[in-house]
């Protein structure tokens, strides 16, 4: 390891979080990281992340509101090893789980977007391995006007 990335990993595993020292462990180093594993969830970060949660998993805003909503807190302790089952993870993924089920869910678009179009055979989805994407102009599936 050369001296910059030894620096930047001795700092990283000299962090007051155990998250962050798990992640660096497990997934710069390669090790196992067991002892951060078990103080996850009392790591001051995690602990904010997860606060305020409501009765019903969520945090008070929608699902998905970018940093807070439940998808977005509860993802991060999970990439970072939480225990499996932890109840508050469990509650924060059911309800974002209810929201993508519920048949009142609206996906908003910008104004003045066209409709999605489902993919047809002229417009395969995803593209081919080792196609061109996004297609150049004049290429299928898009005309040149």
């Amino acid at each position: 390891m050369d001296p910059r990335t030894h620096a930047a990993v001795t700092w990283l595993l000299n962090c007051d979080e155990p998250a962050i020292r798990l992640m660096t462990r497990r997934d710069v180093l390669g090790e196992q990281a067991d002892e951060d594993a078990g103080q996850v969830l009392a790591g001051a970060k995690v602990t904010a992340l997860l606060s305020g949660q409501q009765p019903d998993g969520g945090f008070g805003v929608h699902p998905y509101r970018k940093w807070t909503g439940a998808h977005w807190r509860a993802g991060l302790p999970g990439r970072a090893g939480h225990p499996p089952r932890e109840p508050r993870a469990v509650a924060a993924a059911g309800h974002v789980l209810a929201w993508l089920a519920s048949p009142r869910r609206r996906v908003p678009r910008m104004a003045g977007s066209p409709a999605p179009t489902p993919p047809s055979r002229e417009t395969p989805w995803p593209p081919a391995a080792g196609s061109a994407w996004p297609p150049t102009r004049g290429s299928a599936p898009w005309p040149d006007p």
